[in-house]
């Protein structure tokens, strides 16, 4: 039965079947060598010993022992088998799996906000463009450049590989934050570093290990900066769910609202299925880029 990556359903199905019929047969072979192994040394090899030559005893052991051989390939094999079936995916436990992606996707969602709180600050206080050598960047690993570049793509709406200025203005909006003409002209200014009025992919990146890190500003203080955008009017201590949600899916994530749910019991820690600032805080705590930390 082939399986087809993301064929979820083929592989929950696969997995039921195979590797129980595989543990099955690998025991089965275990106990055969077993009783066979006993058989011979206790019953067999001594009767022989006593009626026929050394000679002849050798040669009858290497035939008999060859039997149990090839069993132990089986079960080689058999392992191999449901090593091979549980690489590909068919053994894990789908909750483990779901709880992995969402915190995954989480922190995705996370590393977004931050970015656009500190792009928004930029837009409203202006932009002080660093001075000196390529020296005084920051080098980010393999996992943080990955991860930074997916943040791009998120606000990359249209695949081109570079943020207009209506996408700068729209992802902007879509989170709550809401700027003037010369405002967004000051981010782009901020951002574009050849002045052709579009933010490359390259560009974005040079301006995330130049500037994110640049101040000193604190989670706590990022969290009440973003904490705003998630509440409303006349409930400006706590975020519920739904509002929440509202905020999350101005990323395309796919978040559910199951997953959003999941993500709000995690930090609740009173129990009133909604978030105050100080769980709030403790979920940016939770997913706050180490290069932050530095």
């Amino acid at each position: 039965m082939p399986i087809l990556p993301g064929d979820h359903g083929s592989q929950r199905r696969v997995g039921a079947q195979w590797p129980g019929f595989h543990l099955y047969l690998f025991q089965i072979n275990l106990v055969f060598v077993g009783l066979y192994g006993a058989f011979l040394a206790v019953v067999i090899f001594p009767a022989i010993r006593s009626a026929f030559s050394s000679s002849l005893l050798m040669a009858y052991m290497a035939l008999a022992i060859l039997p149990m051989l090839l069993k132990m390939k089986d079960m080689q094999w058999i392992l191999t088998i449901m090593s091979q079936v549980g690489c590909m995916g068919t053994l894990r436990n789908a909750s483990i799996e779901a709880t992995v992606i969402r915190e995954e996707t989480t922190s995705r969602v996370i590393r977004g906000f931050l970015v656009l709180e500190k792009m928004h600050r930029i837009a409203e206080n202006g932009f002080q463009a660093r001075t000196g050598n390529d020296d005084s960047i920051k080098v980010l690993d393999g996992i943080e450049l990955e991860q930074i570049k997916k943040t791009f793509d998120s606000f990359d709406t249209d695949a081109s590989g570079y943020l207009s200025r209506d996408e700068l203005e729209n992802v902007m909006r879509g989170v709550g934050f809401s700027l003037s003409q010369e405002q967004v002209q000051q981010l782009i200014v901020a951002l574009d570093l050849d002045g052709d009025g579009m933010v490359e992919k390259d560009e974005f990146l040079h301006w995330y290990k130049s500037h994110m890190g640049d101040d000193d500003t604190t989670i706590k203080e990022r969290a009440q900066n973003l904490f705003k955008l998630f509440t409303k009017e006349g409930n400006d201590d706590r975020i519920t769910i739904g509002e929440f949600k509202t905020r999350l899916d101005s990323f395309p994530v796919g978040f559910t609202v199951d997953d959003v749910g999941e993500i709000v019991r995690a930090i609740d820690e009173n129990g009133d299925v909604m978030i105050s600032l100080k769980e709030f805080e403790k979920l940016l705590q939770n997913h706050y880029p180490a290069y932050l930390e530095v």
